[in-house]
């Protein structure tokens, strides 16, 4: 079989942390060939970790290289777009953290580049591949919470400061002086839209408000979110990068239980007021998602995790996510409901 010879636009963070480890992991069907960055010393470093590869002085170098098949690109979110479609332009296939784009502009950019082109887009959304999301779709499917009516999810914590808990990335100099509209919740909360998503499908309609508690630290750092969607289910999404957390969660109303999803912990609770823990499948997220990518790569469905990877979580789908903060910044500032 044929490996796919990668070129790792922006070897930072989430390189090191997650995508590394996880290439290295499936080396029979990722070969990681050169890396590009506006730091020397990040790209020539990145390069001798993997036998053979290229430091290029620039993305046009390295988009002309022939021995390249696809670009993964991790870069900051006001520049993710821009490459992915000189990407796709050049022929090669696409590897895109999230968020896709930060405009609608910018939306329309990459879904003209991903038309006009026949390369694959897989866009690097964990979220959407995360084990107890597989479990609550399955519950949802089974008809064991009867018509789904509602959901509410909390993620409130620090980010940066003296109380930070996020750990490097509030050092990440373009995270605390961010381009991109809201603040951190399209950086960090565009992960639980896309489970929403994956869930309950692209909402109606949005209406959302938004706080400054500390300035300095982007748009917003508390924004509540209202989503409607069809089929009556209405949903209520709290993020705050300035809050005290202890009982974040994702709560599932249906007619005949109420799913809690809690860390890592599922709970069902029936009409009857029994309450279950549910399991789901094992395995960090973003494993999850780079082995249906590779499954996705070789067609060989039996080496996803489980049959909840069939569906590789499409640029289409990501774009939603992205056009969904949009509207809710929309909505903060005019002050009515917004359609994605």
């Amino acid at each position: 079989m044929k490996t796919e010879k990668l070129c790792v636009v922006g070897p930072g963070l989430i390189w090191h942390s997650v995508h590394k480890p996880n290439l290295k992991r499936l080396a029979d069907v990722f070969e990681v060939r050169g890396f590009v960055s506006r730091s020397e010393k990040s790209r020539t470093e990145a390069a001798r970790e993997f036998s053979g590869s290229k430091a290029y002085g620039s993305l046009e170098e390295a988009l002309g290289d022939p021995e390249i098949d696809g670009v993964l690109v991790l870069t900051p979110i006001a520049m993710n777009a821009p490459i992915a479609s000189a990407a796709l332009r050049a022929g090669k296939d696409v590897y895109l953290e999230k968020p896709a784009a930060m405009s609608l502009s910018q939306c329309a950019m990459l879904e003209t580049a991903a038309a006009e082109s026949a390369q694959a887009v897989y866009v690097l959304e964990n979220q959407a591949y995360d084990g107890k999301i597989a479990a609550v779709s399955g519950a949802i499917k089974d008809g064991r919470v009867g018509t789904v009516v509602g959901f509410e999810a909390v993620n409130h914590f620090f980010f940066g400061g003296e109380r930070n808990q996020t750990g490097a990335y509030a050092e990440t100099t373009w995270r605390m002086n961010p381009e991109f509209p809201l603040g951190i919740i399209f950086d960090g909360g565009i992960h639980e839209l896309a489970g929403f998503q994956t869930l309950f499908g692209s909402p109606k309609r949005v209406s959302a408000t938004g706080a400054v508690l500390r300035p300095g630290f982007g748009e917003f750092d508390l924004v509540r979110m209202r989503m409607s969607y069809a089929g009556g289910v209405d949903g209520f999404f709290s993020h705050g990068a300035a809050c005290a957390g202890g009982d974040n969660h994702f709560t599932i109303r249906g007619t005949e239980a109420t799913i809690k999803v809690e860390g890592d912990t599922l709970t069902m609770i029936g009409a009857d007021g029994a309450a279950e823990e549910l399991p789901f499948p094992a395995g960090k997220s973003h494993d999850r998602m780079w082995n249906a990518i590779a499954a996705d790569r070789t067609g060989d469905a039996a080496s996803a995790d489980d049959t909840a990877l069939a569906d590789i979580y499409t640029l289409e789908q990501a774009l939603v996510d992205v056009r969904t903060l949009l509207a809710a910044e929309r909505s903060i500032h005019l002050h009515r409901d917004e359609t994605p």
